[in-house]
């Protein structure tokens, strides 16, 4: 997306002040993000005091991955506009929704949650201008994108590109692709690398590509309709709360083909932001429990154990530690799914 790659030349500044280095380009790369990081920890102590340790425990047991990417950033704009939304500041909101887009495609699922709120608040009118702040917080950023000359055709190429891309050895969907393929037809499945990522060959694929592509829309229309419903039938989701939006990203992701480490940070940032003066404390420590052994399991995947994974049970059917550890990970994201879907709305009337 257009800012994630005026984001990635932020780091290339230090290139204006010593000669081309590889190295410092990545140390200003980890100045970057530990600058992001300084900044979460600035909102989450605004909320609470005691999110910003929440937040830490998740970076500690996570690993260094989040140094390397811009994840954060995008979880930064989207903490902003949550926090806008709660000061009443939702024009703004819906705009920082909108450069959140620009950063990452994701944000864009939280988009009728707010239009939804917004219509219950205001009507049609509130309906309006909402989308029209989110679009123009979109805008700000393909502007000057795409006055800077690149076409937006090289938008719709990306997203093509990613559609292309096989079903990620990381996914829920391959872990349950390779079981059943061993269960019914007794031999582990095989790998490759494809379209930049290393996925299962297209021929173990049980259905088309296209289902894998776009079966998402499905579970996260139905939790829609649970929203709605919520809003405006029961009447008991009557404010923003950051627990829905962690559950859209993470139903998300559950069901993506694709589920690279890094995109953990979609959601795990917003776990600080939970309500915890609830009477159900314990699915929230439980939750919170779950979270650090999620990361933790991951970490010990990638990067530690990645190339085993790959090279050796994705290729050869060896170390099949790995695929359980990863499998079970999975079967977690579930279980996370479950424990904060019952914490979110069994508090809602509280909130």
């Amino acid at each position: 997306m257009p800012w994630a790659l005026f984001f990635f030349l932020i780091p290339g500044i230090s290139l204006l002040i010593k000669n081309y280095d590889w190295q410092s380009f990545i140390l200003s790369f980890i100045v970057i993000n530990s600058i992001l990081i300084l900044m979460h920890l600035y909102f989450y102590r605004k909320y609470s005091t005691l999110s910003p340790f929440i937040f830490l425990a998740i970076l500690l047991f996570s690993g260094p991955i989040f140094f390397f990417r811009h994840d954060l950033f995008t979880s930064l704009v989207l903490i902003i506009s949550f926090f806008l939304w709660k000061y009443d500041k939702r024009n703004l909101s819906a705009l920082g929704l909108g450069v959140a887009t620009s950063i990452k495609n994701f944000p864009f699922l939280i988009f009728p949650y707010y239009l939804m709120l917004s219509f219950k608040e205001g009507g049609k009118k509130e309906l309006i201008k909402i989308t029209a702040f989110y679009f123009l917080g979109l805008m700000i950023v393909f502007a000057p994108y795409l006055l800077l000359g690149s076409p937006i055709s090289e938008i719709s190429a990306s997203l093509q590109y990613n559609a292309d891309k096989p079903v990620h050895i990381e996914s829920s969907w391959a872990s349950l692709i390779t079981i059943l393929h061993k269960s019914f037809n007794n031999y582990w499945i095989t790998g490759e690398e494809n379209g930049g990522i290393f996925g299962l060959k297209y021929n173990f694929n049980i259905v088309p590509l296209f289902f894998y592509n776009y079966f998402w829309l499905l579970p996260l229309s139905i939790f829609y309709l649970l929203i709605y419903k919520k809003i405006f039938l029961i009447k008991t989701l009557n404010t923003l709360r950051i627990e829905v939006i962690f559950l859209t990203i993470l139903l998300f992701e559950i069901f993506s083909k694709i589920l690279a480490p890094q995109y953990l940070f979609w959601f795990l940032p917003l776990f600080p932001l939970f309500y915890w003066k609830t009477e159900k404390k314990i699915l929230l420590i439980t939750s919170f429990i779950l979270i650090l052994t999620i990361v933790l399991m991951t970490q010990f995947i990638y990067p530690l154990h990645y190339n085993d994974l790959l090279w050796n049970f994705y290729t050869n059917g060896t170390d099949v530690q790995y695929f359980n550890i990863l499998a079970v990970r999975n079967v977690f994201l579930i279980l996370l799914f479950i424990l904060v879907y019952k914490l979110t709305f069994s508090t809602e009337s509280k909130t």
